[in-house]
């Protein structure tokens, strides 16, 4: 029987779909493992640590020492460094006592309204 052309059998057709069902699982489990998840966590802190000092309105009234006091009271493994800006100015910076080697950060900013201008204030969190 000689037939031009190739016809496929069905055991042929489910091992070449079984094949790529495998190489597509393997190519999303590559491309998931560059995920940090660490960085989310830490850029979830940065906003929460901006959040409480606008609630609070320490940023407005420029209270170094409830700004102080705030990063003090941080878990012992979040460090963060908050810099409040006036423009291109830094207007005062606050870095957590005990932290000084930077590993992996995350910033967040967030704008605010004192004395009739605009300040951005910038938390920079890192674990110790």
């Amino acid at each position: 029987m000689n037939k031009k052309g190739m016809i496929m059998s069905l055991d042929g057709i489910i091992a070449l779909v079984l094949c790529g069902v495998v190489l597509m699982f393997v190519y999303s489990s590559i491309q998931g493992s560059f995920v940090d998840t660490k960085s989310i966590g830490l850029h979830g802190n940065a906003i929460d640590i901006l959040s409480v000092l606008r609630e609070d309105g320490s940023f407005e009234r420029f209270d170094d020492a409830v700004i102080d006091g705030y990063l003090s009271s941080l878990p012992g493994q979040i460090c963060a460094n908050v810099t409040i800006y006036d423009g291109n100015q830094i207007v005062s910076n606050h870095l957590r006592p005990g932290c000084n080697g930077k590993t992996q950060t995350a910033s967040a900013r967030r704008s605010f309204l004192a004395e009739d201008k605009v300040y951005m204030a910038e938390a920079e969190v890192y674990y110790a």
